[in-house]
């Protein structure tokens, strides 16, 4: 009886193994896919903030260039007058006629 109970034990043994590898293969695999989803989560977390970094560079290069912009025109109208005041006094205008002038260029 004893003898029957260690062949029993034995093949029991023996059908368990295969069982065991492919449950050691199973969880090897699952640890491998939990290491491949921790990498892509701080991949996206890295993606996510240099998206966040661009966005913030981007809305300052675009604060920066209205700014540039806004001076230019400025800069225009400026030298545009300075000319216009020019002119009209190598012309002999008068400064109530040039004055005239500014305020139709204006409401234009």
């Amino acid at each position: 009886m004893c003898e029957d109970l260690r062949r029993a034990v034995v093949e029991s043994e023996q059908r368990v193994a295969p069982l065991r590898i492919s449950f050691d293969a199973l969880a090897r695999s699952f640890a491998q896919r939990g290491r491949e989803l921790d990498q892509l989560k701080t991949e996206r977390y890295l993606s996510h903030q240099e998206l966040h970094r661009l966005r913030y560079s981007h809305a300052a290069y675009a604060k920066e260039l209205a700014l540039l912009r806004a001076e230019r025109d400025l800069l225009c109208r400026n030298r545009q007058a300075q000319l216009i005041h020019f002119i009209n006094f190598v012309l002999g205008l008068s400064p109530s006629v040039e004055l005239a002038n500014d305020k139709r260029r204006r409401e234009q």
